[in-house]
């Protein structure tokens, strides 16, 4: 019973609540996302209003929105799984477009090490941003992560102090299950001065 009062060592660290801001117009038309969402999988709604509420969602950002398109995809309206499929397609394909021309910028590099680097460390970013906002699934997704982890290694490896890159390594390493890989990440991001809140 007394053996753990003998052991000062603090486990956790107490940080600063972090401030808030709520956006001055609702990124949704007037819509809540919650509401959009309800809208949308009732069957029962006229469908000119089903699609109003799909449409809505081309103001939110992807992360929250891809979930609901996904949904989408499935309902047993051709208009709408149409439009929830180019909405998605549109999203992809312009990040596909950034990582095309940054692969470029990669290759044509040649021994330029901070080029190089620029480049591997976009491509790192983008490629985590297919995943991030849930724009892949399945293998694409595990091919997307495993080209996180290849870029991520490369920038790193020329530029050791990156701390957003070992943030985005950490994450990476988390959603591939390599828990003591986030671990080290994540504590060396926070070594070299990367906001512990965050």
């Amino acid at each position: 019973a007394w053996l753990p009062g003998l052991d000062r060592k603090e486990s956790f660290e107490a940080v600063a609540t972090p401030h808030y801001e709520l956006p001055k117009k609702t990124p949704v038309s007037g819509w809540r996302s919650g509401r959009v969402r309800q809208q949308i999988s009732d069957a029962s709604t006229p469908l000119d209003l089903r699609m109003k509420a799909l449409m809505a969602l081309q103001n939110v950002p992807t992360r929250q929105s891809s979930g609901i398109l996904r949904e989408v995809l499935a309902d047993s309206s051709d208009d709408l799984r149409l439009l929830a499929y180019g909405m998605l397609d549109a999203r992809e394909q312009q990040l596909t477009q950034r990582i095309e021309q940054a692969l470029q910028r990669h290759e044509s590099a040649g021994g330029d090490s901070e080029a190089r680097y620029l480049a591997a460390r976009e491509l790192a970013e983008l490629y985590w941003e297919l995943v991030y906002q849930e724009l892949v699934q399945g293998d694409m997704r595990v091919f997307a992560l495993g080209q996180v982890r290849r870029y991520c290694n490369e920038a790193l490896a020329v530029r050791v102090k990156d701390t957003g890159l070992w943030v985005i390594s950490g994450r990476m390493r988390l959603l591939t299950g390599d828990y003591n890989g986030a671990t080290g990440a994540f504590a060396t991001a926070i070594r070299q001065g990367f906001p512990r809140v965050r």
